[in-house]
C-alpha cells in the first residue's frame, strides 16, 4: 500500500510538466479547438476512415471531460484567491464556488456534457458506468447527402428521459461553442 504524502507533489501547480505545455484552460482549451478540427479534416476527408474519426472523437470527449475538471479546479483557486485578497467577483460569480457548485454551473452551461463524461470515463476506466439516467452508443455509419461526397457519421444515440441521435460534428461543434461563451465568460479565454 503507498503512502500518503504529507506535503502536496512539487509538481501540483505545474501541470505542464506532464502535460507537455498546457498549462492552464486556455491551453486546454486550444487542444480541444485542434481536436475537433482534426476530427473535422478527417470526416470531410476524400477517404474518411471510421476508425480515425472514433479516435478523434474519444480525444475530444476525453478533452471535454477534463476542460470541466480544470474549469471547476479554476474556479475554486479564484474564489479562494479573491476570498484571500477580500476582493468580490463580478455579479455572474459567486464567492465560496464547491465542486458540486462549479459541475451543476457546467450541467447547466453545457448541453451535452454527460454524453462527454460517460464516453470519457468508459474510455479511461475500460467499462461503461453511467451517473445518469440515460444510457449512451455510439454507432458510426455510411452517410450519403445530396451536396457532398459519401461520408461516415459518427452518431451517439442515448435512451432514457432524453432520447437523442446526436451527429459527432455538431455534437462538437455546440460543444467548442458552448465552452467557449463560458470561458469568455471568466475572462478565461482572449
Amino acid at each position: 500500500m503507498m503512502r500518503r504524502r504529507s506535503a502536496p507533489h512539487p509538481w501540483r501547480d505545474n501541470p505542464g510538466i506532464l502535460t507537455h505545455g498546457i498549462q492552464n484552460i486556455g491551453d486546454l482549451w486550444s487542444k480541444l479547438d485542434w481536436e475537433i478540427d482534426q476530427f473535422e479534416i478527417a470526416r470531410l476527408s476524400d477517404r474518411p476512415d471510421p476508425f480515425t474519426m472514433s479516435f478523434i472523437a474519444i480525444n475530444v470527449s476525453v478533452t471535454l471531460d477534463s476542460l470541466q475538471d480544470w474549469f471547476c479546479k479554476s474556479l475554486i483557486q479564484e474564489s479562494r484567491n479573491m476570498d484571500a485578497q477580500g476582493g468580490r467577483q463580478s455579479s455572474e460569480n459567486h464567492d465560496g464556488w464547491t465542486t458540486e457548485a462549479a459541475r451543476e454551473l457546467v450541467r447547466q452551461r453545457i448541453s451535452n456534457e454527460a454524453v462527454f463524461r460517460n464516453i470519457a470515463n468508459t474510455a479511461k476506466h475500460g467499462s461503461y458506468r453511467s451517473e445518469d439516467l440515460e444510457d449512451i452508443h455510439a454507432r458510426m455509419t455510411p452517410h450519403y447527402s445530396d451536396w457532398e461526397a459519401p461520408n461516415w457519421r459518427l452518431t451517439y444515440h442515448t435512451s432514457g428521459v432524453k432520447s437523442a441521435s446526436l451527429d459527432a460534428g455538431t455534437l462538437f461543434g455546440v460543444a467548442r461553442k458552448e465552452w467557449a461563451d463560458l470561458l469568455l465568460d471568466y475572462d478565461w479565454l482572449d
